[in-house]
């Protein structure tokens, strides 16, 4: 009865989240693989005109496990998007993204106003310490135009000279103790809101450090360069960006079902049909003809290229 109400739950969160993308002008592809909730890291994956692309998980608490948070955070590297989870938990504040695993939590409403209204001021929670964006360009504008120096401004802050240099020069996030100081100092306009961009800044610098893609050592018959990342619950097995993006789906695996395989081509296919590439198969020659014979009947064959591999891919074991 419990899993019945949660399931209910998320699928109403689910299409509300739905109707906040459609009103943010996002096309937007729902993925359901793995079928059961609990096995899945992404459900969901958005982008727009303006690049601001989402990797999405729809939650019913406020915990990230790591693998989640894994696939969501090489999803996003590489599709240059943001990775976030939208969480019906009655705990999380409105206009307050929390930063959990490298994934921004938040409940609906906050997501509703990141990308409906962007008067809303909202702010980063991380490490006890709630944080604002940096406006590098006012700040430095302010500053010439007082004829202050970056030694005058670093005494009346009391904050150090390199960093009121760092501000001016990388912008970034400052905690609110540190933006009162700037707002002091500067006026309104010194700091703001947390954006798609500015999350998507602080997720970038972080997660590039961290997590970085492979070289796939791919076989000839597979025309594919760029760093590629694994994903473990959900339904591509690889995504490699080059110039565009791709996915990769490893049938030579032996746990992999006829049924499994479909499932995850046919899942794949509606990321290349949002913006993405082709989606590679790769089967040993004995089940590429029925795998093929199974896909016409569920998506169009012209967004799937199907590669014969005579022996198990070393780099595509698990």
């Amino acid at each position: 009865m419990r899993d019945s109400y949660r399931k209910s739950n998320l699928s109403k969160l689910l299409s509300r989240v739905v109707d906040t993308l459609d009103r943010a002008g996002k096309k937007y592809a729902i993925l359901k693989f793995p079928a059961s909730y609990r096995e899945r890291s992404i459900d969901l994956i958005a982008i727009d005109r303006k690049g601001e692309n989402v990797v999405l998980r729809i939650k019913s608490g406020s915990k990230i496990t790591k693998e989640e948070a894994e696939d969501l955070t090489k999803a996003s590297l590489a599709l240059g998007s943001v990775p976030i989870a939208v969480s019906d938990d009655p705990s999380l504040y409105d206009n307050i993204i929390y930063e959990k695993e490298g994934v921004y939590l938040m409940n609906e409403r906050t997501l509703e106003n990141l990308y409906n209204k962007p008067n809303e001021i909202i702010a980063l929670y991380k490490k006890g310490d709630l944080y604002l964006v940096v406006n590098k360009n006012f700040i430095r504008e302010e500053r010439l135009k007082h004829d202050l120096s970056l030694s005058e401004v670093s005494y009346l802050l009391k904050l150090s000279r390199k960093m009121i240099y760092q501000y001016e020069r990388e912008g970034g996030m400052v905690t609110i103790e540190t933006a009162e100081k700037l707002v002091d100092a500067f006026g309104a306009g010194a700091v703001s809101s947390l954006t798609h961009e500015a999350i998507k800044e602080n997720f970038m610098l972080r997660a590039e450090k961290v997590l970085k893609g492979e070289e796939l050592k791919l076989p000839k018959e597979i025309s594919l360069e760029g760093k590629s990342f694994r994903l473990k619950k959900s339904a591509p097995d690889y995504i490699v960006k080059g110039t565009d993006v791709s996915t990769i789906i490893d049938a030579t695996q032996k746990d992999y079902s006829l049924k499994k395989v479909v499932k995850k081509t046919a899942e794949c296919v509606k990321l290349s049909e949002l913006a993405w590439k082709d989606v590679h198969v790769v089967a040993s020659p004995d089940r590429a003809e029925a795998i093929a014979d199974e896909l016409s009947t569920e998506v169009s064959l012209n967004r799937i290229r199907l590669h014969k591999i005579r022996k198990y891919l070393s780099g595509f074991s698990r």
